[in-house]
């Protein structure tokens, strides 16, 4: 009997006895000692923002943020960085400051919160490290250390602006006819069959 149970997206392909089993290529995965991101540069977005309070210290009771960053590189793909920003926290106001200038994003001055939403969506390199935890009970984080725009190159490009031009009206194509109006001026039949003044 199998002591596994899958969860529920693989039941169906639970083997069914000791003979089965899922047909998984070893050879195109890389080994993964650890579940933190690899420290490195990484094409990353803001995905989520929360307001929360600071629950212990001497900060308690003050407003902070819950952002939740995902990697948008092909490698680690999906990968989520948490990170909490407070207002009070120079430290942590100056990175918001660096992610908005990363992203073209203007600043608000005396709307932290505010800034921090019009930052969901955009894409930015980060430098992710790993937060060492000296506290047994808490395992190490990854941690966003500097925020940096796109190179140019990984820029969506967008398309330039269509300009449009004022029609010109056409010249009118003389058939050779002429002849004078009732006040004497000349006028020339034109290949659309109506007559122009000259």
């Amino acid at each position: 009997m199998n002591p596994y149970t899958p969860p529920p997206q693989f039941a169906s392909q639970s083997p069914q006895s000791a003979g089965d089993d899922w047909d998984v290529n070893f050879d195109e995965v890389e080994a993964i000692e650890s579940n933190l991101i690899p420290n490195g540069k990484y094409r990353m977005m803001l995905e989520k923002v929360s307001q929360e309070r600071v629950k212990n210290g001497d900060n308690a009771g003050k407003p902070m943020l819950k952002c939740q960053f995902t990697v948008t590189d092909e490698k680690q793909h999906g990968r989520k960085v948490f990170m909490n920003f407070a207002p009070h926290v120079y430290y942590q106001v100056g990175l918001i400051k660096g992610l908005a200038t990363a992203t073209k994003t203007p600043i608000q001055n005396g709307s932290f919160y505010s800034t921090v939403l019009s930052l969901i969506g955009k894409e930015f390199m980060a430098t992710i490290g790993v937060a060492k935890n000296n506290d047994p009970s808490h395992s190490d984080q990854n941690t966003i250390t500097a925020f940096k725009p796109l190179p140019v190159s990984q820029y969506q490009p967008q398309p330039a602006p269509q300009q449009t031009y004022p029609v010109q009206p056409q010249e009118p194509i003389r058939t050779g006819e002429t002849a004078f109006d009732a006040n004497g001026k000349p006028i020339f039949k034109a290949t659309d069959g109506r007559w122009y003044y000259s």
